[in-house]
């Protein structure tokens, strides 16, 4: 079990990783959520979403930034924004968000990492399970807004 432990810690990504990361997202204005900032979404107190909860050492969430940086360069009519759901997780400070703005636990939606939500602005939400490219998610964020 020590050597499986070692090999996974191989894998995590230093600070200065995720500091990087994290200015790459600054520059095409992608959004980064706090607790705070993912229920306003749920609230329904900012513009339509699309948001990523991650986790910093996902390779699939590092898969999808190319296709969020392209979301985000269409200006869209909506933002797009990160969650570091796992982040929350591990802190228990996720408790029981959006059960009463969607009904739904976050917590309890997530099944993997990335988990993309849409938010219409009004307090309705959805989980994204289709392909995970630009035109895909874009589309689907069009009929979810219905525009």
């Amino acid at each position: 079990m020590g050597q499986t432990q070692t090999k996974l810690q191989d894998f995590a990504p230093t600070q200065k990783n995720i500091n990087l990361e994290k200015d790459e997202f600054k520059k095409n204005k992608i959004q980064y959520l706090s607790l705070n900032g993912m229920e306003k979404y749920m609230n329904g107190k900012n513009k339509p979403c699309v948001v990523a909860a991650t986790a910093e050492w996902c390779s699939h969430c590092k898969t999808l930034r190319p296709v969020l940086d392209d979301l985000r360069s269409k200006k869209k009519s909506y933002n797009v924004a990160l969650f570091n759901a796992y982040k929350h997780r591990e802190n228990k400070d996720i408790g029981n968000l959006g059960k009463d703005q969607i009904g739904i636990k976050i917590d309890d939606a997530i099944k993997g990492y990335p988990t993309i939500f849409f938010f219409d602005g009004n307090g309705t939400a959805a989980v994204y399970d289709g392909d995970r490219n630009a035109k895909d998610i874009n589309q689907a964020m069009k009929i979810f807004l219905k525009i």
